[in-house]
């Protein structure tokens, strides 16, 4: 969520789901947000992911039902026509295994920014080029287990960057034609975990791979970005690639129509996996419903 929108006040909610794999997990969201003016957003947002019946045993007799929720809180402000930031702060609550290991309830912080640059081509036509940096879950160490002689670890940190090229089109007044490219790289930031070797006395005290878990945070977050090789193991990095395209109708300023396009990618050394994606979106006087699906 940045600035940049005129006053006004909107209601965003989505649903996914996996029907597929398992008809019972699924991520909804519901988000409002509130622009006093030109320059100031701020915005709440509740989204709850349900993790579906995960079997421990072959008997059935042994179910979990893991969720997550949180809610955020973010405000964005515009420092010019081509600077603009946000920060958000997250109360997040997860149980991950329910009647086995205790629930536990944290906080991060997210932080953006965006800049933004206009060319005006002709009097109907201009191209808008947007950079944005984002950082999402940066906060404390915390137990995934019950058993406090273990370790702490951090919550995953997501570190993205996008840019997007979008061509505009005047079809007459207060309508228009968008074309947009899009890119965007990600990372999660998380240090390779420790696996113990022994010594030539068999003691198991020596650390063949990974990091010490006992990195402070800033340690931890710029480290994962090192690539390392340590008795023949590399602690590659963990990058997606997102590229997408768009066209969208607005007519005068009440309807819209739009189809999308996309496609995933992960680095190799990460499991290789691509997917495509595909969406369409309709809208009329204020109010837009979209659907996409992963292939």
């Amino acid at each position: 969520m940045l600035s940049r929108n005129k006053k006004t006040v909107g209601i965003i909610t989505n649903i996914s789901t996996w029907t597929k794999d398992n008809p019972k997990t699924y991520l909804g969201n519901l988000g409002i947000y509130y622009s006093i003016d030109s320059n100031n957003t701020f915005g709440y947002s509740f989204d709850y992911f349900k993790n579906g019946d995960i079997h421990f045993d072959n008997n059935n007799k042994l179910i979990s039902k893991p969720f997550e929720y949180y809610h955020s809180f973010r405000f964005a402000h515009s420092f010019s026509e081509k600077l603009s930031a946000g920060l958000g702060l997250k109360i997040i609550k997860c149980d991950l295994a329910p009647d086995l290991n205790p629930s536990f309830t944290t906080l991060s912080i997210d932080f953006g920014i965006d800049y933004r640059r206009q060319f005006y081509l002709t009097n109907k036509s201009n191209l808008r080029w947007d950079l944005g940096i984002t950082a999402q879950n940066i906060g404390p160490k915390i137990y995934y287990s019950n058993i406090k002689t273990q370790s702490e670890d951090n919550i995953p940190t997501n570190v993205s960057a996008g840019t997007m090229l979008s061509y505009k089109i005047i079809i007459k007044e207060k309508s228009f034609l968008n074309f947009n490219l899009a890119y965007q790289i990600e990372s999660i930031v998380l240090t390779t975990p420790m696996i113990y070797g022994t010594t030539s006395s068999g003691w198991i005290n020596e650390i063949q791979k990974g990091n010490n878990s006992m990195l402070i945070p800033y340690s931890g977050y710029f480290g994962s970005f090192e690539l390392k090789t340590n008795n023949n193991y590399m602690n590659s990095f963990n990058f997606i690639n997102k590229f997408g395209a768009e066209i969208k109708l607005n007519i005068k300023e009440n309807m819209i129509f739009s189809l999308r396009g996309g496609r995933i990618e992960e680095f190799e050394s990460k499991g290789g996996e691509s997917y495509y994606s595909f969406g369409a979106g309709i809208g009329f006087y204020g109010f837009r419903l979209d659907y996409s699906k992963l292939f």
